[in-house]
C-alpha cells in the first residue's frame, strides 16, 4: 500500500470525526438561526448502509458545512440552505474499517452533490461498488 494511501486511510477518517464533532456544535447561523434538517437514506448496491458518516459541504459563498451519522442507511442533519459537495464513509467516529467498501468517488474524490432548501427535505443516495 503506498503510504499517501495508508495515510489518507487513516487520518481521514479521524479528520472528518473531529470535524463533525466541531460542526456538530455549530449548526445554526450567527444569527442564531436554526438550519432546515435534511434527512434520508444511503444504500450500498441497493443495502442499507450500516453505520457511516455523511458530510454536506457548502459549495456557496458561504462554504457552510454539516456532518451527520449514518445508522442503518438512515441519516438526519442540519444542513444551510444551498448547493453542496457530499462525502460518505463508512468510518464511524474517526474508526476507520481495514479498507472502505465505499468507493473514493462517493468520499475522497466525491462526485456526489445535492441542494438543500430553507424547507430541509429527504436526499436519498445509492452507491454502487462496480
Amino acid at each position: 500500500m503506498k503510504l499517501e494511501t495508508k495515510l489518507r486511510s487513516v487520518y481521514f477518517p479521524i479528520a472528518l470525526a473531529l470535524l463533525g464533532a466541531v460542526l456538530s456544535t455549530a449548526c445554526s447561523s450567527p444569527s442564531g438561526q436554526k438550519f432546515p434538517t435534511v434527512k434520508g437514506k444511503v444504500t450500498l448496491d441497493g443495502k442499507p448502509l450500516a453505520a457511516g458518516t455523511i458530510t454536506f459541504i457548502g459549495t456557496d459563498e458561504r462554504k457552510a458545512s454539516t456532518v451527520g451519522s449514518i445508522k442503518n442507511g438512515d441519516y438526519t442533519i442540519p444542513a444551510p440552505p444551498g448547493p453542496k459537495k457530499v462525502e460518505i464513509t463508512s468510518a464511524v467516529l474517526g474508526v476507520a474499517p481495514a479498507t472502505e467498501p465505499i468507493p473514493a468517488k462517493y468520499n475522497t474524490a466525491t462526485e456526489l452533490t445535492a441542494t438543500t432548501d430553507d424547507k430541509g427535505g429527504v436526499v436519498n443516495f445509492d452507491l454502487k461498488t462496480n
